[in-house]
């Protein structure tokens, strides 16, 4: 469950192609160490990178993050990377969202930082990643935050 190594999952079913998108669901925390992280890969496949920022309090990005989100980019010598900003609703769960974005942008792979949950957060909402891993029809990438 808990690994020091990225993990890839892939499903049986998923033929490979060209990597033309890479879908990084954040939460805007630790962007800057992700991206370093990020960027090689997309690089080296000739990648663009979305970050995915699902907003289920619908405030928008306040400016601190917005501040945080400029200052990567500016930063980044990678350049093809597309802030995504999605206003959601508590209808569905975080990984049925992540499932469907992913399904409708034919994205190549999706990329996630999960982090570490409390034991009520266990309890209550289980592991997004271990859930997404079981439905995705692309290649799931997990890499443990810092």
């Amino acid at each position: 469950e808990k690994s020091d190594i990225p993990m890839l999952a892939i499903p049986t079913c998923h033929r490979f192609k060209k990597m033309e998108t890479v879908v990084y669901a954040s939460d805007l925390e630790n962007l800057s160490a992700e991206v370093k992280q990020l960027a090689p890969i997309a690089k080296s496949f000739e990648s663009d990178i979305e970050i995915l920022y699902l907003d289920y309090w619908k405030k928008g990005i306040d400016a601190r993050k917005s501040k945080k989100i400029n200052d990567v980019l500016e930063s980044t010598t990678f350049k093809n990377i597309k802030i995504v900003h999605k206003k959601v609703s508590l209808k569905k769960s975080m990984a049925e969202y992540l499932a469907d974005y992913t399904k409708r942008k034919k994205s190549s792979i999706l990329v996630m930082f999960p982090q570490e949950q409390s034991l009520f957060e266990k309890l209550l909402l289980g592991s997004i990643t271990k859930k997404l891993s079981f439905n995705l029809k692309n290649p799931l990438l997990s890499i443990r935050k810092g």
